[in-house]
């Protein structure tokens, strides 16, 4: 969830940043409307924001508050809150940034969904998300990793658009006694590979990619698995969930074209501010999209992990 909070933030800086560098000094005093909002199946609050922005460099940019939001699609409708609330469970305190949202959105599969904004002074933005379908995977899939004769780890799937961009993602949680009792510490992502130079290691993680496989390195996991007593000198002190998740977070075509059109070289939901103007609303300037988060449940082979002298747990995958 924090990855999602730190794109709702830089998206809202790379555009203001974007449309003020435009404004030329001489130009006449020119409101310009952000609009920001991905809807994500895996939360249960869905947020958007809007920002004013002005050819005046004294005023800034401002959040906007007393705007409806509403969106529509079938015979159903969904209206944005504006309110100050729990956001991921840290207390906006700052009444200046306005940031509204839904709870308990029931995410629909495959549907065009429409979004109109009307702001407080009668203008409208508008645009449109077809949220992404699931993927299918081969029925001989195999959920026990890793496969004793081989040093790979590879995932394929079929998507619904090929056109669409996913981000696969292999992660696994990991525990520590505390108090004489295992308590859950966090999920780690599992990196594809680590790059080596001079002694020290960088993992590689995924990209959003159009292929419809990835391969992980059977020694980048072992490399991730147990550098989580690294540095320790029990390693009985640590226990690891038997079960780890596989997942595809599959993008609209929106936020695949945003992705494109910006030629990232990033993983997941960090954006670098560098970025070219993409927008998709109507009537201003942002982007309203949508993506879908699709998991498998994953077995790390018994007899593997008890190399790392580690407890094994049982854990439960969401």
């Amino acid at each position: 969830m924090k990855k999602i909070v730190n794109l709702f933030t830089l998206l809202i800086v790379l555009i203001t940043v974007s449309c003020e560098n435009n404004v030329s000094p001489t130009e006449q005093y020119k409101e310009k409307y952000i609009f920001y909002s991905i809807l994500n199946s895996d939360a249960d609050k869905q947020f958007a924001m809007i920002v004013k922005s002005s050819g005046s460099m004294s005023e800034g940019s401002q959040y906007v508050k007393g705007a409806e939001i509403s969106m529509y699609w079938d015979n159903n409708a969904a209206f944005f809150r504006d309110s100050v609330f729990t956001y991921f469970g840290k207390e906006i305190l700052d009444p200046a940034q306005s940031t509204y949202y839904i709870r308990n959105f029931n995410f629909p599969l495959n549907k065009k969904i429409e979004i109109e904004v009307l702001l407080p002074n009668g203008k409208r933005l508008l645009s449109e998300t077809t949220t992404p379908d699931t993927a299918s995977f081969p029925k001989n899939f195999n959920p026990i990793i890793p496969v004793e004769e081989s040093n790979l780890i590879t995932f394929t799937w079929v998507p619904e658009d090929k056109n669409l961009y996913v981000v696969p993602k292999l992660t696994f949680v990991y525990y520590r006694k505390i108090n004489g009792v295992f308590t859950l510490q966090g999920e780690l992502e599992v990196p594809i590979t680590y790059y080596e130079r001079n002694t020290v290691f960088t993992p590689i993680y995924p990209l959003p990619q159009k292929q419809t496989a990835i391969t992980y390195e059977k020694a980048a996991l072992t490399r991730k698995i147990a550098s989580i007593s690294k540095g320790e000198p029990n390693s009985n002190d640590f226990a690891v969930g038997v079960f780890a998740k596989f997942s595809l977070q599959i993008y609209d075509r929106n936020l695949s074209s945003y992705f494109s059109s910006t030629n990232q070289q990033v993983g997941g939901y960090q954006v670098s501010l560098e970025q070219s103007e993409f927008t998709n609303i109507k009537g201003g300037f942002g982007l309203f999209g949508s993506y879908v988060t699709q998991v498998k449940k994953m077995i790390l082979d018994e007899d593997y992990l008890k190399q790392f002298g580690y407890s094994i747990l049982f854990n439960e995958v969401n």
